[in-house]
């Protein structure tokens, strides 16, 4: 499920998707073809959705698994930690143009100069954290960009609440509890056909003989 998270975010990053299934023209190999074939197979093309209802990303891993080992098995792994994976790896991939390109030229792919691949992943997720540093003696700014492809932020409070473990809030809660509290009214207590009868009323009562409003008194004798 973890794969399956990532895959079907990277689906709907456009305009990321359509940037590097637009490279399978210049020949893309392993990771990177075998991510376009998902993205079709899940937007109804070869064999997705539209044909058959499901398509199945086994290529993707076993692709994935040849590259990076620890990904075989059946364990769960940190999806953020597979989208960092397929991002750099897709980064540092160069098309079959380019290579053949580089080998006309007599040598290899340039690696000061960012691929068709890396240019792909860098418009769409690449930023840059400014750290600003100021001393204290001359009052003098110095500032550093540092580049990122992901960051880590913190669930924003609702109303002031405080966010708890997994940032659910009090809101989320309260909403979960009236959600089961909803469900299992509908239910029916295990071995109860019907309701319990309700207790007499005082005319019920009256009418079987009881006493109503408390005790009564008697006629006085003369």
């Amino acid at each position: 499920c973890f794969m399956n998270s990532v895959v079907q975010c990277l689906n709907v990053s456009l305009p990321f998707s359509d940037e590097l299934m637009g490279l399978l023209v210049q020949g893309l190999d392993g990771v990177p073809r075998s991510l376009c074939t998902v993205f079709r197979g899940i937007r109804g093309g070869d064999g997705g959705p539209a044909s058959k209802g499901a398509f199945s990303p086994k290529p993707l891993r076993e692709d994935l698994v040849s590259k990076f080992p620890w990904y075989s098995g059946k364990e769960q792994h940190d999806a953020h930690e597979l989208l960092r994976t397929l991002l750099g790896h897709i980064s540092d991939e160069t098309t079959k143009a380019e290579r053949k390109q580089a080998k006309e030229a007599g040598g290899t792919p340039n690696g000061s100069s960012p691929s068709s691949c890396g240019e792909c992943v860098s418009r769409s997720f690449k930023g840059h954290i400014c750290a600003a540093t100021l001393c204290w003696g001359c009052s003098k700014v110095s500032l550093r960009l540092d580049p990122f492809f992901d960051i880590s932020l913190d669930l924003p409070t609702l109303a002031g609440q405080a966010v708890g473990a997994l940032g659910v809030t009090s809101t989320m809660r309260e909403a979960s509890s009236e959600s089961k509290g909803a469900e299992g009214s509908k239910r029916k207590p295990a071995g109860q056909s019907k309701p319990p009868p309700k207790p007499p009323s005082g005319e019920d009562a009256d009418e079987s003989g009881g006493e109503r409003g408390g005790s009564s008194l008697s006629p006085k004798a003369e």
